[in-house]
């Protein structure tokens, strides 16, 4: 037998309402008049009790939490405190990135890749064209709901080369295809407007984002004779809901 002194006051959480926005309603249960319900039913006099927050008082709380936190792993939807709404739709829900390192050449030959900790250094034959690959971790569906990508990022720096496209891809479906860039010099170690893509159509995801960038390896450096080659230090997505 718990008994409680006091009415609690919970917020529960329904069902999604319109626009998938979370809606609160709040319920107070009278913990004192099912006490008196189950004492009469026992014989008890429910006019003898401690006082107020007494050690029983605050053992029977700590005892009526726990059976109703029971109902909760039961399947209720029942959570203390305000509801949180849902971020609404157009707002940034999330960011993945990856380090260079897992940049996946499409030719491996004649081509060369040498991993270190500050990126992935691919170096190519010169006046050729390679692709490298970085899959992103994507989060398709978050809270019942599917995402969209919205920007891209891949972060870089040239040496007698150059990015010459940008190619975006849900699995196997093509999402946009960048072409006729030459984007070169150090954009390695921060966001600007060269490494980054806005998206003009925003895309519901699917199954798993790849971004794709077309390297042309150019004449070598003047400075570093027979070195052609580009540094990839990361690359990103920023999703949305859609």
């Amino acid at each position: 037998m718990w008994r409680l002194a006091c009415p609690i006051q919970f917020r529960v959480t329904t069902v999604r309402g319109e626009h998938n926005r979370w809606k609160g309603h709040v319920i107070v249960m009278n913990i004192e008049a099912h006490e008196v319900e189950s004492s009469r039913e026992s014989g008890k006099d429910v006019t003898d009790r401690e006082p107020a927050n007494s050690p029983s008082d605050r053992s029977s709380r700590r005892e009526a939490l726990t059976l109703l936190g029971g109902s909760v792993a039961a399947g209720g939807a029942l959570v203390l405190g305000t509801a949180t709404p849902m971020r609404a739709q157009g707002q940034l829900v999330f960011a993945s990135w990856v380090h260079g390192t897992i940049v996946q050449p499409e030719n491996p030959d004649p081509y060369r890749v040498v991993r270190r900790g500050w990126g992935a250094e691919c170096s190519g034959a010169i006046g050729g064209l390679n692709w490298f690959h970085f899959p992103i971790p994507t989060p398709v569906i978050l809270q019942d709901v599917r995402n969209k990508v919205v920007k891209v990022f891949v972060l870089f720096r040239t040496s007698a080369a150059r990015i010459t496209n940008i190619h975006v891809w849900d699995g196997s479906t093509n999402i946009i295809r960048i072409d006729g860039l030459s984007l070169s010099g150090d954009r390695f170690d921060a966001v600007d407007g060269v490494n980054s893509r806005v998206l003009p159509v925003p895309a519901v995801m699917r199954f798993g984002l790849v971004i794709s960038a077309g390297v042309e390896f150019q004449a070598s450096d003047p400075d570093r004779p027979a070195i052609s080659q580009v540094l990839f230090t990361s690359a990103g997505a920023d999703f949305q809901r859609a």
